[in-house]
This record gives structure tokens, sequence and C-alpha cells, in this order.
């Protein structure tokens, strides 16, 4: 198995899509889609900004390797969290 494949499976769902949910939150993302594929996530959803005149609202994707999540999954090292 291959270690992307691997991760996956050291990691589970509840940790992927807890990790997933938290940048979804992070970056007011809204109406979203996660597609998972051999190596890895894609997200996609709406990105919320507030700007002075009201709101944009932008379609935003992204794309993780199973490596990517492991390494969001880990604890910050800088000193604001």
């Amino acid at each position: 198995m291959e270690n992307g494949r691997m991760l996956k499976h050291q990691l589970g769902y509840l940790k992927l899509l807890r990790i997933v949910g938290q940048f979804c939150d992070k970056e007011k993302l809204d109406e979203i889609s996660v597609l998972e594929f051999e190596k890895g996530i894609l997200l996609q959803g709406i990105k919320v900004d507030s700007t002075s005149q009201g709101y944009i609202r932008r379609m935003a994707t992204y794309t993780w390797s199973y490596e990517d999540l492991a390494a969001m999954s880990e604890p910050s090292t800088d000193e604001n969290g």
C-alpha cells in the first residue's frame, strides 16, 4: 500500500473530515462539496468575503494529498496556536 493510502487509513475519515471542516470554517466556505480521489481530497465551495459594500461570493477549489492533510492535522508550532 502506498504511503498516501497508509496515511489515509492511519488518520481515518473522522480526522480527515474534521480537518476539512475546520478549514471550511476558517476560510468561511459555504455550500461545500468534498470529493475523494486516489491520492487525496478535493474541496469546492463558495467563499464569502466581507467588503465595505457588502459580501462577495466566489467559487473556491482546494486539492490536498493525504500527506498534505496529515501535515494539517499536526499541532501548529507558532506561538499563536
